[in-house]
This record gives structure tokens, sequence and C-alpha cells, in this order.
């Protein structure tokens, strides 16, 4: 009997360790949403780390096409109907877009050419899931072979198309998505990322932090905060001098001191828009955090690279611990 229960003792010991094993791990990176390009420096050595970590998921700071919310922040209560009528102007009908969608990674994957990744881009962009068009974008502006010569230009779509990539070429070669999102997943062979942002709250939050700024301006505890975000500018910018700002502010340390700079340092003030400030705050980080998770399952990610602005970081890996995750920094590997 002794010997059938330890049996079955270990049973469950080797068991929890296999399962241990499979657990999906999660690497968090913060990152600047901006760097200029005299500094684009600090992006390699980040990248490199990544590329050596290999992640099989990645997910980044867009919003989700299925978040009306936010959507509705972003575009305005109409924007659904202004999407159909892209789509209408676009199209000369009513597609079903995730369809169109999987057609286009289908082709793609039997011949990776410009003008397919064009056509994704239409079909993501009409599923208001911008943060996959743009990575076709980003895709595209990579592309070596003149396929401009072969593109018809004709029709909406295919000015839209061209204004955007236009666009995308100036706008986005200072952002994380362009120097370390979307090389990775490229690198990576992955073939859309996960949008997981939430910014159904965005308003009431930038409404607070006004409010309350006004009410302490010229008090003591305004001029401790004041202080405070001035050491915190003034280090950031000397690692960019150092070509070493993406990897510092990934440090544990520099971590643990963003939450004072967004949180703790408000809650000293005692003013009750603090408390609200602070309630905002984390409900909207315990929310991407919710979707981080839910991209991990749905995915069924074994090593999922999440991409937000480093203030989100903190709260982040608090939130995404307190479900079970194994969660990694930038500064672990």
């Amino acid at each position: 009997m002794r010997k059938h229960s330890f049996l079955i003792v270990i049973f469950f010991v080797l068991s929890s360790l296999k399962l241990w094993g499979q657990q999906p791990e999660i690497l968090l990176i913060g990152v600047f949403h901006e760097i200029p390009a005299d500094q684009r420096c600090n992006w390699e050595k980040p990248l490199k780390k990544l590329l050596q970590y290999k992640p099989d998921q990645i997910a980044v700071e867009y919003m989700m096409p299925e978040d009306p919310l936010s959507l509705n922040k972003a575009y305005g209560p109409t924007y659904r109907s202004w999407f159909d009528s892209v789509m209408l102007r676009w199209e000369g009908k009513r597609v079903n877009i995730k369809d169109s969608i999987a057609r286009y990674v289908k082709l793609i994957q039997q011949s990776d050419i410009p003008f397919y990744r064009a056509k994704l881009w239409q079909y993501h962009y009409l599923n208001m899931d911008i943060g996959n068009a743009d990575y076709q974008l980003f895709r595209i502006m990579q592309a070596k072979d003149n396929w401009f010569k072969i593109f018809d230009r004709t029709g909406y779509a295919a000015k839209a198309f061209l204004k955007n990539l236009r666009k995308a070429t100036n706008n986005m070669k200072l952002t994380e998505f362009h120097n370390l999102v979307f090389p990775l997943a490229a690198a990576m062979r992955i073939p859309f990322v996960h949008p997981t942002d939430d910014k159904s709250t965005y308003t009431y939050q930038s409404e607070t932090f006004g409010r309350l700024a006004e009410a302490l301006e010229q008090t003591p505890a305004y001029k401790k905060m004041e202080a405070l975000w001035k050491r915190y500018a003034i280090t950031e910018e000397e690692q960019k001098k150092k070509c070493d700002a993406v990897t510092f502010i990934n440090r544990k340390e520099w971590l643990d001191t963003t939450d004072a700079a967004q949180v703790r340092i408000i809650n000293e003030t005692e003013h009750p828009d603090a408390k609200d400030f602070e309630i905002i705050w984390y409900y909207r980080n315990k929310s991407i955090a919710k979707r981080i998770s839910e991209a991990v399952i749905r995915s069924k990610a074994k090593r999922m690279a999440v991409f937000y602005g480093n203030m989100h970081i903190y709260p982040l890996k608090m939130y995404l611990e307190e479900m079970g995750y194994k969660v990694k920094l930038l500064g672990d590997l």
C-alpha cells in the first residue's frame, strides 16, 4: 500500500513537471514609441537579443478589431459605417473580410510577392486591424523587387494603399514597430501580430490627470512630481546618447521606478483625482494583461513577446504573474 502511494506521488510530481515545462512564457519589452533617426543605434542590442530568444508569437500596443469601445474612442461613433462605406468604394460590394484575409495569407505562403501583401493590407485595414495592416506595409517596404511597374495604381483601394505606404515610409521609421517589432516578426516568419491594447478608458485617464495637474499646480506636491519627471527624462536622454536606452529602461530596477513616476508619487498628494487616476490606470493595464493571456491561449504560444510603452511593463508583469504566467523581462535575456 505504501509503495502504491509512493508511486502515485511520483506520478503527480512528474506530471506537474511536464505541465510546467509546457507552460507558456511571456517576455515583456518596454519601448519608446519614437527615437530620433540619429539615435537609431538604441534598437540594435534589443533586436539582437530578441532574435536569439526566438518568440513564436508577438503581441503589440494596437487596438483590437473586435473592440468597439476603443475603436469608438479612436475613430468616433460612426466608425463602423465609415469602414463599411470604404469597403463598398474599394470592392464595389460587401465581402467576407476573414475569408479574404485567409485567401491572401495562403497565397503568400505559396508565393511571397508584394502585390499579395498589398491586398492583405487592404483586407486587414477593412477589418479595422491597423496593427496587421501596418505590418504588411513594413513587409512591402522591405521588398527589393520593383513591383511598382506592374502595380495597378487606379481605383480607390490602390490610391489609398499608396498613400498609406508613403505615410508609413515617413512616419514608421522612428518607431518601435519599424525597428524592433516588425523586423522580429518577419525574421521569425510570424504571419501576423496580436493587437491587445485597450483605449476605452484613455479619454477619462487623460482628463483625470489634467484635472489633477491643474488642481495641484504651484503646490509643493506638484513641484515634486515635476522634479521626478525631469530626472526621469534626463536619464533617458543620457542613455539614448550612449545607444543603450532601450536596454536601460528594461532593467528591473528602472521598471520599478516607472510605477513610482506614474502612480505612487501622485498618490502622495492625497487628492481625490489621484485615486481616480490610479484606478483607471491599473484597470486599463489589467484589461491589457487579460487580452495578452487570451492571445497566448488562442495562438497556443510557447514564447509570446509583448511590446508596450515602458510605463506599462510594471503593472503588466504584476497582473500576468498573478494569472500564473512565467514572465521574463528583456533584461533577463
